[in-house]
């Protein structure tokens, strides 16, 4: 009960954003969808009276697709999320003195910070999923785009999402780190950053969720270590 009534304040905090990111979905994404859905039919049949059939096989966020549009949208939209909130859970209780009350409750600290983890894994989840889900089915449509796009363009929107959730586990290991920041502070940002722009140099999206498994779990493990023993 205790957790649910953790988890219910955190997704409070967050709630504004994930309305936030919705709106710009429905009012950007939707219309832009239909848009560049009229610019490929056009280029289609252009190059089809022209008997030029490619560039019509190749659909992934990274090239000139249907779907190319929503593409770096996706991951700016993930990487200011996961940033935001884990301002939000972990910056700003250092400002408003609240870190005190939180953890010298009858609660533990792994409760608190499984509360804010949760809270944040569900907000991407409503914010950026399930719209990238409904926009890849709307793209999906009989006669949306001449050449609908494949299932691995749906799950490199994936991967670009779970970026954000590399960077809020960043963010928020720097947060409670207890280092200066011109030492050690900024390591887990810089880290997250260079395994982030490494995700986008692999060979295969295969070894890209594999990297970014491994990058999630050092920064998991080192904000569970520093939230553990730190003092608040």
């Amino acid at each position: 009960m205790k957790f649910i009534a953790l988890l219910k304040n955190e997704l409070k905090t967050a709630f504004p954003w994930i309305l936030l990111a919705l709106i710009i979905f429905l009012f950007v994404a939707l219309p832009a969808l239909y848009l560049e859905s009229d610019s490929r039919w056009d280029s289609f049949e252009r190059k089809t009276s022209q008997k030029d059939y490619s560039g019509f096989g190749n659909y992934s966020l990274g090239r000139s697709t249907s779907m190319t549009i929503f593409g770096p949208g996706l991951l700016i939209a993930s990487l200011a999320m996961g940033v935001i909130l884990a301002l939000r859970h972990f910056y700003v209780p250092f400002f408003t003195k609240t870190w005190q009350f939180t953890l010298h409750r009858s609660v533990s600290r792994l409760t608190v910070l499984s509360a804010k983890l949760t809270a944040a894994t569900i907000a991407f989840i409503i914010a950026l999923f399930i719209p990238w889900l409904t926009i890849y089915s709307i793209s999906c449509l009989g006669r949306l785009f001449p050449v609908p796009p494949s299932m691995t363009t749906f799950v490199e929107g994936i991967l670009f999402i779970l970026t954000g959730l590399v960077a809020y586990l960043a963010v928020a290991a720097s947060a409670i780190s207890t280092a200066r920041w011109y030492t050690t502070k900024m390591f887990p940002i810089a880290f997250a950053a260079l395994g982030i722009c490494s995700i986008f140099e692999m060979s295969s999206i295969a070894l890209a969720f594999v990297l970014i498994v491994i990058i999630s779990a050092i920064m998991k493990i080192q904000l569970i270590h520093n939230f553990q023993t730190r003092q608040f």
